[in-house]
């Protein structure tokens, strides 16, 4: 059986505001006060008007990792004392995965401090806790729910492309996946996204990061896709490809021309954009690729 500590845990608070008693009293708490019973008693300390046992007191919960002391934790990251704001991060950092679930429905609190100390620590917990926000993503807020995928991207980078594919079909956070995808240059979100360009709302979105990516990347991948037996496809390669225009004819008339292409719709789409074009022969070139944005 636990012993009990040697002194009352109000005295220890005491003598933790006296500047004489300070350390002595830090030092107890740490060693003597480890008791689960404590912890009620430990939270009501953490609105003490003194900074120290707020910091102190802080780290003990920490140490003691009770679920009870969380949220109270968590608001200390408003506390107008910056010691006491950085323990409390600190303390809620010994409590590593068990802690993320909670610690995520943070993330919309109207106070930024909270917002970030809460961000903060998810991003420390790395690459773990990516499971635990693919899971949550689509039970959350639309707020919560855009800020574990920005966290993603933050955590993983350009690795986290195939979350973010998976999430286009979440309408909540469908724009922040397309603009994170416009990041990653990688030739796998081309056509999920241009599945997507059959939502009107979504097309200048996609187009723009089609931009950023760059032809060499796209404009292969459109082409192929402008032949499709997949409908939503080729409709979003070819708005796609006609929205472009010029740009694209180089590639359009290079897969035409190999052998056993289908002619028939390339050259449909070459005649639409400039009839002149199939008399004569361009090379690949994605110049004016970004001046469709400046109309």
């Amino acid at each position: 059986m636990e012993p009990k500590p040697d002194k009352k845990l109000t005295d220890i608070i005491q003598r933790l505001t006296q500047e004489e008693n300070r350390w002595s009293a830090v030092l107890e708490l740490k060693v003597h006060i480890h008791h689960p019973k404590w912890i009620p008693e430990l939270i009501t300390y953490l609105s003490h008007p003194d900074w120290v046992v707020r910091w102190t007191v802080a780290e003990k919960l920490g140490d003691l990792r009770s679920e009870a002391a969380l949220t109270h934790l968590i608001k200390l990251f408003s506390d107008p004392d910056s010691h006491v704001r950085k323990n409390a991060v600190k303390a809620l950092q010994k409590y590593k995965l068990p802690a993320v679930p909670i610690l995520i429905d943070y993330l919309d609190h109207p106070h930024v401090e909270i917002r970030k100390g809460v961000s903060d620590i998810l991003m420390g917990f790395s690459e773990l806790v990516l499971p635990e926000f693919e899971h949550l993503i689509p039970q959350k807020n639309w707020v919560i729910a855009n800020r574990l995928l920005q966290l993603t991207w933050l955590i993983e980078g350009a690795r986290s492309e195939a979350l973010l594919i998976r999430c286009l079909d979440i309408p909540d956070i469908q724009k922040t996946a397309i603009v994170l995808l416009g990041t990653c240059h990688n030739s796998q979100a081309v056509k999920p996204l241009l599945k997507l360009c059959v939502v009107p709302g979504l097309r200048k979105l996609i187009l723009h990061q089609f931009s950023k990516m760059g032809a060499p990347l796209v404009f292969p991948i459109l082409v192929i896709s402008a032949v499709s037996n997949q409908a939503s496809l080729k409709e979003g390669a070819v708005w796609v490809i006609l929205k472009i225009g010029k740009p694209v004819i180089p590639y359009l008339s290079r897969a035409a021309a190999q052998k056993g292409a289908s002619q028939a719709p390339l050259l449909a789409l070459i005649q639409k954009i400039d009839p002149e074009s199939l008399k004569k022969k361009h090379p690949p070139s994605d110049k004016g690729f970004l001046g469709i944005f400046k109309s």
